[in-house]
């Protein structure tokens, strides 16, 4: 019985490393990416995204562990963590081009400096609201 025990449990670990290999992965992919963009905000933003992706799955793991029942329930939730995840990384990016954007109309033009505010406000919001909405979602599945 014990051994069977061990055996699952060095299972789960091996499930464990194999994702955080890939996250570092995927990383290192991103650094690589964006070094070549020379865009530092944009890869301190990506390492952010990677370790909450981490934490997730960490988080995951260790669920999946404790209850056998709440299978659906936890996939779902996997499910809505990516979601926002992924939100958040689009927010990112929208944001540096914004960023990228304003800098670049600097020299030239002033006018178009608050429409660009404007523009990058309404961004927020829209991600702001979607995130309550995945909120609001998540909450729904207790």
């Amino acid at each position: 019985m014990m051994m069977m025990k061990m055996k699952k449990k060095k299972k789960m670990m091996m499930k464990m490393m194999m994702m955080m290999m890939m996250m570092m992965m995927m990383m290192m992919m991103m650094m690589m990416m964006m070094m070549m963009m020379m865009m530092m905000m944009m890869m301190m933003m990506m390492m952010m995204m990677m370790m909450m992706m981490m934490m997730m799955m960490m988080m995951m793991m260790m669920m999946m562990k404790k209850k056998k029942k709440k299978k659906k329930k936890m996939m779902m939730m996997m499910m809505m963590m990516m979601m926002t995840t992924m939100m958040m990384m689009m927010m990112m990016m929208m944001m540096m081009m914004m960023m990228m954007m304003m800098m670049k109309k600097k020299k030239k033009k002033k006018k178009k400096k608050k429409k660009m505010m404007m523009m990058m406000m309404m961004m927020m919001m829209m991600m702001m609201m979607m995130m309550m909405m995945m909120m609001m979602m998540m909450m729904s599945f207790f």
